[in-house]
């Protein structure tokens, strides 16, 4: 009888799909405890890039964080190609910009990223608030001086546990403010660090602007979580 019948699968099998291309079995994952196909289109050049890095040096990130926001940070400037732009920020109490404007993601800049990586360490308050509203003004200001290439993605990764002690400090606020000057034009992305991050006010924050949060956890790889 209906009411004896067991299933195995309980849930919604959703399928996302592009317009019809040559057959590829893609890739399946798992990812956040689901299994996820990915049916890859192919042909297609990669869309070029341009990416501000704003990177937490507050206090908070000493330790373990700090040397997974550098393993982290080293990872993705790796996989920037060479159609890519990009720029750092840093902050702790103020908010630095690396370079005074986006940079190609030539070799030799990429690997002066990486050395400027390998060398943060952890003090000081944090500013979240200035610091993102300082990456949308450099994406914002390379958009006016037309330096951006036709056709590419604007992208802001932050890396931070999240924990506002300077300027604004309020989450809804940042979060409005953000989402304010951003204004639909770039995508956020959000990595969190350590068992005691932020992680509602980060997703949150990633979500209402196009991007998506992650956890990086404290006892495991970062660079091996990123991939």
């Amino acid at each position: 009888s209906p009411e004896q019948q067991e299933t195995v699968l309980d849930g919604n099998f959703i399928v996302r799909y592009d317009v019809n291309r040559t057959v590829t079995g893609g890739s399946i994952q798992i990812e956040n405890g689901y299994f996820v196909h990915y049916f890859a289109p192919e042909g297609l050049s990669a869309i070029p890039k341009n990416v501000i890095f704003v990177i937490d040096t507050s206090g908070s990130m000493r330790g373990r964080k700090i040397q997974q926001t550098r393993e982290a940070l080293i990872k993705i400037l790796g996989d920037l190609g060479s159609r890519d732009q990009f720029n750092l920020v840093s902050f702790s109490g103020e908010a630095t910009q690396w370079k005074k404007g986006l940079l190609p993601a030539s070799a030799e800049n990429v690997e002066e990223a990486k050395s400027y990586a390998a060398k943060i360490h952890a003090q000081g308050g944090t500013n979240i608030n200035d610091a993102m509203l300082m990456a949308v003004q450099l994406l914002e200001r390379a958009n006016r001086e037309e330096l951006l290439p036709a056709r590419s993605v604007t992208l802001i990764i932050l890396l931070t546990d999240g924990d506002p002690t300077v300027g604004e400090t309020n989450p809804s606020k940042i979060q409005k403010n953000v989402r304010e000057a951003i204004d639909g034009q770039h995508s956020l992305f959000c990595l969190g660090f350590g068992f005691d991050v932020s992680y509602a006010f980060l997703e949150k924050m990633a979500l209402e602007n196009g991007g998506l949060a992650r956890r990086i956890y404290e006892d495991s790889d970062s660079a091996l979580q990123l991939e």
